[in-house]
């Protein structure tokens, strides 16, 4: 019985291989199950991208502030010595000014920890919103397909080489007609 459930599972994979969809990230059942029939509207899609992006970038502000308390906690803990002497004869760290490294460190360690940041909301987020992120994971990879499919690779190169300005279907239409365009000077030349 088990190996007749495996058969079936592997020939189920085969088709959907076949047919042109996706490979699942995940063989559990239930995220099988969550996998959405079609790709989201291309009007959702960039609705949902353009209300995910700020709302990613503004939550993870707390990990740089975190990061930044804790490049101030270990400042503190490796050079205490800055702090109880004197301050005409405080030493050079690095043959350089004590504020600098401890700035530069600081501004390191909160850049380091924001960009950390968000990748953990957005994998906090992709776990909490299985379908919509799945979803989206499938209509990014289908609108950059189409992309690469069209893109014109010529003597003239578009400013939108990856389709980063397309915020609408109009914008995606532009860009075809353009991407056109360059196909066609590029012919000529």
């Amino acid at each position: 019985m088990l190996r007749l459930c495996s058969t079936a599972r592997t020939s189920s994979l085969l088709v959907r291989a076949l047919r042109g969809q996706p490979r699942l990230l995940s063989t559990s059942e239930n995220v099988a199950a969550e996998a959405p029939a079609k790709l989201m509207p291309f009007e959702e899609y960039l609705a949902t991208k353009k209300k995910l992006a700020p709302r990613v970038y503004v939550t993870a502000l707390p990990f740089s502030v975190l990061g930044l308390k804790v490049s101030a906690d270990v400042f503190v803990y490796m050079h205490p010595e800055v702090f109880t002497s004197d301050p005409s004869e405080v030493p050079l760290i690095y043959g350089m000014d004590p504020m600098f490294v401890a700035g530069t460190f600081g501004f390191c360690s909160a850049l380091v920890a924001y960009f950390a940041g968000v990748v953990v909301v957005r994998a906090v987020w992709g776990q909490l919103n299985r379908k919509t992120a799945l979803a989206l994971r499938m209509r990014e990879d289908d609108f950059q397909r189409r992309i690469l499919k069209h893109r014109t690779v010529g003597a003239k190169q578009s400013d939108d080489y990856y389709g980063d300005k397309i915020k609408s279907i109009a914008d995606y239409r532009k860009w075809l007609r353009e991407q056109r365009k360059n196909a066609r000077q590029a012919q000529a030349e």
